[in-house]
Order: C-alpha cells, then sequence, then structure tokens
C-alpha cells in the first residue's frame, strides 16, 4: 500500500506538510488498518504531524486508541 512508504519513512522538514496531509487522508478513508503507522506519528518532531497524528488516531481508533495518545 503505498500509504506505508509515507507514513513509514523519516520526516524532514520539507516532508512534514506531506506526511501530514497523508494522516488527514488515511482518517478520511478510515483505513483502520494503518492506525499502528500512524500511532508511530504521534512523537513526531514536527507539531503538525503530531496533531494530525493525534486527530488520525481518535478517528480511526474512537474511543480505544485514545489511550495510546495518553501514554505518549
Amino acid at each position: 500500500r503505498p500509504w506505508r512508504r509515507v507514513i513509514a519513512r523519516g520526516v524532514n522538514v520539507a516532508a512534514a506538510p506531506l506526511l501530514a496531509d497523508a494522516l488527514t487522508a488515511l482518517a478520511t478513508l478510515k483505513a483502520k488498518d494503518a492506525l499502528p503507522a500512524v500511532q508511530k506519528r504521534l512523537n513526531s518532531k514536527d507539531a503538525e504531524v503530531r496533531a494530525k497524528a493525534i486527530d488520525a488516531v481518535v478517528r480511526l481508533g474512537g474511543a480505544d486508541a485514545v489511550e495510546s495518545i495518553n501514554r505518549r
């Protein structure tokens, strides 16, 4: 799946907006299989990526996923 390449790669300053958009797209598409990869982005150095990851985790995983946000 193409999203795996985008989510799995390290993020540099130039790629952060692309990654943030990809996280939003995954949440919009309800790509629940992407949840583990999205959760890894909760620790991103980029604030926008972290914010989009939080939103995506909540949208993809619901209440059960909120715990993964609280642990970060």
